[in-house]
């Protein structure tokens, strides 16, 4: 789905009492992965997976409102997406 327009956006997705609205979505994004020149050589398969890996905007959405509800830090939201989402890293 594209994502709306401004003028939708501002017309009808920031009214609560909307009287038409439309299915609309954020727009996508690209996410970049970093690694260093050492591990890109010697990664092995774990290059392969980043190289493969993608996660959908509903993961990273419920993964966010986790550490938000849960006041956690990054790293205990890491842990958290490994105990839930195991068939996406697990590839």
């Amino acid at each position: 789905m594209a994502g709306p327009s401004q003028e939708e956006w501002t017309r009808c997705s920031t009214v609560g009492d909307c009287p038409d609205p439309v299915p609309n979505d954020w727009t996508s994004d690209t996410i970049e992965t970093a690694v260093s020149g050492e591990f890109f050589k010697t990664g092995g398969p774990a290059i392969d997976y980043l190289r493969k890996r993608a996660i959908h905007n509903d993961v990273v959405s419920e993964m966010l409102s986790w550490i938000t509800d849960n006041q956690a830090t990054g790293a205990a939201g890491a842990l958290e997406f490994l105990r839930k989402h195991e068939a996406i890293w697990s590839v």
